[in-house]
């Protein structure tokens, strides 16, 4: 496999760039989605905002969150890769374990925030 990972470095990065990419496309349209569902409830159709924001501000926020956290792990993830290509330098990075760790955790915000609301 090392052969293979030293012969096909720049098509392996460029993989890794594209992955990363419909990450974060795929964050961003469950947010829209969340956010049309949203648009066709009674309380937006009528205007009162304020009810919703009460209601839904923890899990706009959690989502913001979130999608910032993707790009910073995602950011850090390409650059150190994209020196040596190598996990173990990834995973030996002073920050990354933390930064993955809070990230795979922000996973199941939807749970969070179900279970917060009903």
């Amino acid at each position: 496999t090392d052969d293979y990972i030293t012969n096909n470095q720049d098509r392996l990065k460029n993989i890794h760039v594209l992955l990363f990419g419909l990450q974060v496309l795929c964050q961003i349209s469950i947010f829209s989605t969340w956010f049309l569902l949203v648009c066709e409830t009674f309380p937006f159709q009528v205007g009162l905002l304020g009810v919703l924001a009460e209601e839904y501000i923890f899990f706009l926020l959690l989502c913001i969150f979130y999608l910032v956290l993707t790009c910073i792990v995602g950011g850090l993830r390409l650059a150190v890769m994209h020196e040596n290509f190598r996990a173990y330098d990834l995973w030996m990075h002073p920050h990354y374990a933390a930064l993955s760790s809070i990230h795979k955790l922000g996973q199941y915000k939807g749970f969070a925030c179900q279970n917060i609301f009903h």
